[in-house]
């Protein structure tokens, strides 16, 4: 990721993330970023996106704003 600040605020911003062909057994109501290379895999947030999903055999794309623009786009 990059770090920055925007507007006196500080952001992360992390690369887009698609799940190519997803197919979900339960509904998705969110997603939680987490550092995987410190010890016990840290939260660093837990979302809850707005609505639930259920993706059959399609990409679910996250979308990460860049420069301080929001915190996550989902598509």
């Amino acid at each position: 990721p990059t770090f920055g600040i925007s507007d006196g605020v500080g952001y992360m911003d992390f690369s887009d993330f698609t799940f190519t062909n997803l197919t979900a057994n339960q509904p998705i109501g969110g997603c939680l970023i987490y550092n995987d290379t410190l010890a016990g895999n840290n939260a660093i947030c837990t979302i809850f996106f707005p609505t639930t999903y259920s993706p059959v055999a399609e990409d679910f794309k996250l979308f990460i704003p860049s420069g301080g623009t929001g915190l996550i786009r989902i598509g």
